[in-house]
């Protein structure tokens, strides 16, 4: 089981851009399982991007606060060793995984 798991949040304004996120992800070899943290995707947009396999697609709870604002929620939903946060119109260029964890225990891992 691989100890990172890869989030990302959007509405389904921003469908696309997960998608091909995704999409990068895996043509580059990347396995890690991905939390999709959603609002107003379609059923059809949610077993799209499972068909990339290991994605997870979580419905956000109402609320007033703006979506962008909610990333801390996203975050805290797996279960994994370690998190990382990617834009919802990111894209990998080339295998990057092991460059999302760090490399000594105990340390957050910031890279742009």
């Amino acid at each position: 089981m691989k100890n990172n798991t890869v989030v990302i949040a959007a509405d389904a304004k921003y469908f696309w851009g997960v998608f091909i996120a995704i999409a990068s992800m895996r043509k580059n070899g990347m396995d890690e399982p991905v939390l999709v943290y959603q609002f107003g995707f379609t059923e059809k947009m949610k077993r799209n991007l499972g068909r990339f396999g290991d994605v997870e697609v979580v419905t956000a709870p109402p609320s007033r606060r703006v979506f962008a604002t909610r990333k801390a929620e996203a975050m805290l939903i797996p279960t994994t060793e370690y998190v990382t946060w990617v834009d919802c119109d990111g894209v990998f260029v080339g295998n990057c995984s092991e460059l999302l964890v760090p490399k000594e225990a105990d340390r957050i891992h910031l890279r742009v």
